[in-house]
């Protein structure tokens, strides 16, 4: 896997996060000599959502009112209905996001996670792929977002990255 030298990547999560991408996000990032930190709207922990009850709980790093874009590198929105309902009930969110969209940073979504986008304005020109692995702009959006794919999906924005970084 590429290395991410240790770039502090956000994984933007609430209540509800899919459980498997939540911890497999994190095997994958510090395996590519990344830093993980989850940024809520709740306080504490974030409980997951596995299949069809809740899961484990993640410690949060840092509360979405008080992060800024310039602290991460790259931010990452996994799946899950009840946290992508809980994050757009937060202006913060659209302001955080807004601010990785202005620098160019990279953003990724999981699945239904594009929908924040959508709903808070930041990407209305970024339009959602019924299957596989898009790019627009600083996006990624991954609809298959299968367990398998979570390591190649974080090497993908590794590689992509700095072609970001130079439009900015």
């Amino acid at each position: 896997m590429s290395h991410l030298n240790h770039q502090k990547i956000m994984l933007l999560a609430a209540h509800g996060a899919e459980e498997e991408q939540v911890s497999q996000l994190q095997r994958a990032i510090l395996a590519a000599s990344g830093k993980p930190a989850t940024v809520s709207v709740e306080q504490g922990v974030i409980n997951s959502w596995s299949g069809q009850s809740w899961g484990c709980s993640f410690p949060v790093d840092a509360h979405v009112s008080e992060t800024l874009a310039m602290d991460y590198d790259m931010v990452i929105v996994p799946a899950g209905e009840r946290s992508i309902d809980k994050l757009l009930q937060n202006p913060h969110t659209e302001r955080l996001l807004s601010s990785f969209m202005e620098a160019g940073k990279a953003i990724v979504v999981f699945g239904d996670a594009m929908r924040v986008l959508h709903e808070t304005g930041v990407a209305t020109h970024v339009s959602m792929p019924e299957t596989g692995v898009e790019t627009f702009d600083n996006v990624l959006s991954v609809a298959d977002a299968s367990v398998e794919n979570l390591g190649h999906v974080v090497t993908h924005m590794v590689q992509v990255q700095p072609v970001f970084a130079e439009a900015a």
